[in-house]
């Protein structure tokens, strides 16, 4: 029965609770093929998406559905998003300068975010402080010392938890000046 709706999430949930992304994300495209305004189905394939390594893809398909996610699950899908594009500096480029492109998008991403977070009382939250530190980690790599070290001592004076990693990169970017 191809067009039976409820066997089919039970089959996506079913490939989705057995670690079966590929199949679980057929599944939910079947269902969103029978009916596009199935919500339950559509977060899934955010949400299974972003599981697979694609946040920046998740968070573009999040994006054109709004209201579809709760703010929290933007805001965590936003810093996956982020931080694969940080990670995306190290694969090879052809013209070596492109990576900054990859850096920079993730920096005005992580930036947003934290104003948001900051604008809503959330800017303490562990969320908000991932994105500091991997703020720090961004300036230092697109080759912005003052940037970096200005926001790890802000980070120190709020008194924020600092991972050894996290110090390590700002001594990184101080010793760039």
């Amino acid at each position: 029965h191809p067009n039976y709706t409820k066997g089919i999430e039970t089959l996506a949930a079913a490939y989705r609770d057995n670690n079966q992304p590929f199949e679980a994300l057929a599944a939910y495209d079947r269902l969103l093929a029978l009916n596009p305004d199935d919500r339950e189905a559509l977060r899934r394939r955010i949400f299974i998406t972003a599981r697979m390594g694609a946040a920046p893809r998740a968070l573009d398909m999040a994006r054109s559905h709004p209201g579809l996610l709760a703010e929290s699950e933007m805001d965590t899908l936003t810093s996956d998003a982020a931080a694969k594009y940080l990670h995306w500096k190290d694969l090879y480029h052809p013209q070596p300068l492109a990576r900054f492109e990859d850096i920079d998008h993730g920096i005005v991403m992580l930036t947003d975010m934290v104003n948001r977070l900051e604008k809503r009382g959330d800017g303490y939250t562990p969320l908000a402080r991932r994105a500091r530190f991997d703020l720090i980690v961004a300036f230092r790599d697109r080759n912005q010392p003052q940037q970096a070290v200005a926001l790890y001592e802000a980070q120190n004076a709020d008194k924020a938890a600092i991972t050894e990693y996290d110090a390590q990169e700002a001594a990184d970017a101080s010793g760039s000046f």
